[in-house]
C-alpha cells in the first residue's frame, strides 16, 4: 500500500488558496488531517478560508473551525476576549458552545479561573436549572448542564452540582442504548468524591459513568469530541433528540 507523500512547505503554499477556495466538506477533510499532522498548517488553511469563505454556512463553518482550533491549541484567552468582543454574536448559539468549549477546558485543568467563571455564568443563563425540560428539545440541555454542574464539582457551589444532578435524572430517556442520565450522574458523583479526597470512591463512580454510557454505533462509543468535551455520537438521531445541534461544523440552533 502506498503511503500519500506531505507536501512541502513550498508545494502547501501553492496549494492552499486553492483548497480554501473549494466547498466546505473538501476543506474541512482536509483540515481535519492537518489538525492531527500540521497544527501550524491548519491555520494558514484557515486564515485562507477566512478571507474567502462566502456568507451563510461557509462563513460560519470557517469561523467555528478557528475558534475550534484555538481552543484545541490551550488559546483560550483569545477565544474569551472574541466572545466579549461580540466576535461571533452573529452565529446565534455558537458562543454558548464556545463557552461549553471554555468549561470543559478547565475541568481538564488548562483555563484561567477568570475565563471559567464568566462562561459557566453564560451558560447558567442559556440553560437553567429550572427551565431545563422546557429547553430540552431546542437546546443543548444536559451537555451544557453536565458542564455547569461538573465545574460546580470540582471548583464551585457543590450545591448547584446536587442541583442539576438531579434536574439531569428528570431529563427524557433514550438516544442511546445505555443510561445517559445514569452516566452523567455517575460522573458527577466522581468529581464529588475526587474534590473531598475520596479516590477509591471516584474511580467506582467513573467506572459506572462509563458503562452506562453507551450508544448505538459501538465503533463512537466512548470518543469525545475534544473541544466540547462532550460525546460526538455519529448517529445524527441520537444528536437530534438531546439537542446537540453542533457536531465539528454543523449550524447551531439558537
Amino acid at each position: 500500500m502506498r503511503i500519500p507523500r506531505l507536501a512541502s512547505d513550498a508545494e502547501f503554499s501553492l496549494l492552499v488558496d486553492t483548497i480554501a477556495r473549494a466547498s466546505p466538506p473538501e476543506w474541512i477533510a482536509v483540515l481535519r488531517q492537518l489538525r492531527i499532522t500540521r497544527p501550524d498548517r491548519a491555520e494558514v488553511l484557515l486564515e485562507h478560508v477566512g478571507r474567502v469563505a462566502g456568507p451563510g454556512f461557509p462563513k460560519r463553518a470557517a469561523t467555528g473551525a478557528a475558534a475550534q482550533l484555538a481552543v484545541a491549541e490551550g488559546r483560550l484567552q483569545e477565544v474569551d476576549s472574541l466572545i466579549r468582543g461580540g466576535a461571533y454574536s452573529q452565529f446565534g448559539a455558537f458562543e454558548r458552545q464556545l463557552d461549553l468549549g471554555l468549561v470543559a477546558s478547565s475541568i481538564a485543568g488548562i483555563s484561567e479561573p477568570g475565563i471559567a467563571r464568566r462562561a459557566v455564568a453564560s451558560l447558567s443563563a442559556y440553560v437553567p436549572a429550572e427551565s431545563a425540560l422546557a429547553y430540552f428539545e431546542s437546546r443543548p440541555v444536559w451537555s451544557m448542564g453536565w458542564g455547569i454542574a461538573a465545574y460546580h464539582a470540582l471548583f464551585g457551589d457543590t450545591v448547584i452540582t446536587r442541583h442539576w444532578e438531579a434536574v439531569i435524572g428528570t431529563l427524557p430517556p433514550g438516544g442511546t442504548d445505555g443510561d445517559y442520565r445514569g452516566s452523567l450522574r455517575n460522573d458527577l458523583e466522581a468529581r464529588l468524591a475526587l474534590r473531598r479526597g475520596d479516590l477509591r470512591g471516584a474511580l467506582g463512580f467513573a467506572a459506572r459513568a462509563l458503562s452506562l454510557w453507551t450508544c448505538r454505533l459501538r465503533s463512537c462509543c466512548g470518543r469525545l469530541d475534544g473541544w466540547t468535551a462532550r460525546p460526538l455520537c455519529c448517529d445524527r438521531s441520537c444528536r437530534r433528540r438531546h439537542g446537540w445541534g453542533f457536531s465539528r461544523l454543523e449550524p447551531l440552533s439558537s
